[in-house]
């Protein structure tokens, strides 16, 4: 007997191809982007021959007499986006889990859709707090981070304001956190640094994902595309900004910032930066320290689902 425990990640939506340029490195993720989109089927069968894969869905395993799978906290919102068939795989092995729990509430509609009960519950990342409290004194900066792509959309917007942000705070700090490839983070990040062309703001340098947390903590407000960027954020009672256009994101984040984090269209981050540095450090505080609860409280039951599974 064997217990399987699938923990966080947009894992429902997820394909081979997507799984194959989350490994490439830049430039050659952009070729397997452009291929994904006129070609998608087929790069995932590509991928998952290379791969040795077994199964539709890369993160989803298909479940026999002698396993026993739960979930903690996984991404579910882009179930609906998936081929029919590929879709069906993904619910037939969820039908037969022991536990499932999914992290926003339009991933929780997903699977009521297809009849599957769920339990919500934050990102496991929400006790990052703990594991690593505060590590500098917060200073007079402020993160910003996007994407590659949302920084070709609305780039324009995005370099304006920070040029004006940088005569508020002592620093604007261009944080990569998208690392893998698809994201395109540290190409989006040097490019605003060239664009906006001021000593005060600067890339910072990434080596492991503390450098992500204490930049973070140690910041006045995060403004950003990356998910995992604001609930680093939430954890540390950091005023934050969600960049729009981002489904996962915007699910998270309508779900448990109660209306904390403005989610802000390029052109309006100016009004969005007023209402995020009007909330209440304590609040935000409260907040995560609220999901820090709810995170843990969700592992154990993943975990004892699990347990409780294998001795039956």
């Amino acid at each position: 007997m064997r217990g399987i425990v699938i923990g966080g990640g947009e894992v429902l939506g997820a394909r081979w191809g997507e799984a194959l340029i989350s490994q490439m490195k830049s430039p050659w993720d952009l070729g397997a982007l452009a291929i994904n989109k006129v070609a998608g089927r087929a790069l995932d069968g590509f991928a998952m021959r290379r791969a040795g894969g077994r199964t539709r869905s890369p993160f989803i395993p298909q479940i026999g007499g002698q396993q026993r799978l739960s979930t903690n906290a996984i991404g579910a919102s882009s179930l609906d986006r998936l081929p029919a068939e590929y879709r069906q795989s993904v619910v037939s092995t969820l039908q037969r889990a022991s536990y499932v729990s999914v992290r926003d509430e339009v991933g929780l509609e997903r699977l009521r859709e297809v009849g599957i009960g769920a339990t919500l519950a934050p990102d496991s990342v929400a006790v990052l707090a703990e594991l690593r409290p505060p590590r500098r004194e917060q200073g007079e900066s402020m993160v910003v981070q996007c994407s590659r792509s949302w920084l070709r959309r609305d780039g324009r917007s995005l370099v304006a304001f920070v040029r004006e942000a940088a005569r508020q705070f002592e620093r604007v700090e261009l944080l990569p956190i998208g690392l893998a490839g698809g994201h395109g983070d540290v190409e989006a990040m040097r490019a605003v640094e060239r664009r906006v062309g001021l000593d005060t703001v600067s890339v910072t340098p990434v080596s492991s994902i503390w450098d992500i947390a204490d930049t973070i903590s140690s910041s006045q407000v995060f403004v950003g595309t990356s998910l995992h960027g604001h609930i680093s954020a939430m954890a540390y009672g950091v005023p934050s900004i969600a960049l729009a256009g981002i489904s996962k994101l915007e699910a998270y984040v309508n779900t448990w910032a109660r209306g904390d984090v403005p989610i802000s269209e390029g052109a309006h981050l100016e009004s969005a930066l007023e209402r995020a540095l009007t909330r209440e450090r304590s609040i935000l505080l409260e907040n995560g320290q609220r999901l820090a609860s709810l995170a843990a409280r969700s592992t154990e039951n993943t975990l004892s689902s699990v347990a409780i599974s294998l001795r039956d």
